[in-house]
């Protein structure tokens, strides 16, 4: 998909100003897709003229080399957003340093919940019941209160 494409969005008059709470976040999968530094500042910087509020900036690369070469580069022009799935030893406090502006864990939370639930089957499955772990778990009410549960039932009324 062109650059061109992917900036129309964001030309539609109204589109985002209608939402003044809501940013535009750009993102760019140029080095993902196997292209260099000047592709991507060549996208993001496309991304910056039609009118983004900040770029995401992806990387597969175990290491944050590539994101870091992009900062060099990029100077500040907008907030840079990443998603550190791969190099994920780049702390937070590393990225802000060297000029990012937001940190995106997307997957971690998903990927601790399975491991968590795959422990909690096996003991159950193990011990025959839910007793030993109880203490350690979500109750119901947690649930119900994550679902804003009362909030729905109440649109039932």
């Amino acid at each position: 998909m062109s650059v061109t494409h992917n900036c129309s969005p964001f030309k539609v008059p109204g589109c985002i100003s209608a939402y003044p709470d809501t940013m535009l976040i750009a993102r760019t999968e140029a080095f993902i897709a196997g292209f260099g530094l000047d592709e991507v500042l060549r996208r993001a910087h496309a991304y910056a003229e039609a009118g983004a509020d900040a770029v995401l900036v992806h990387s597969k690369s175990p290491s944050p080399g590539e994101i870091e070469g992009f900062l060099a580069a990029w100077n500040h022009r907008l907030p840079i957003v990443v998603v550190p799935t791969t190099y994920y030893r780049w702390s937070a406090a590393e990225a802000s340093a060297a000029g990012v502006s937001v940190v995106i864990h997307a997957n971690q939370g998903l990927r601790a919940s399975v491991t968590a639930m795959s422990e909690a089957f096996t003991t159950m499955v193990a011990e025959g019941g839910s007793a030993s772990i109880e203490d350690r778990i979500a109750s119901i009410k947690d649930i119900f209160e994550l679902q804003e549960l009362d909030a729905w039932l109440a649109l039932e009324r």
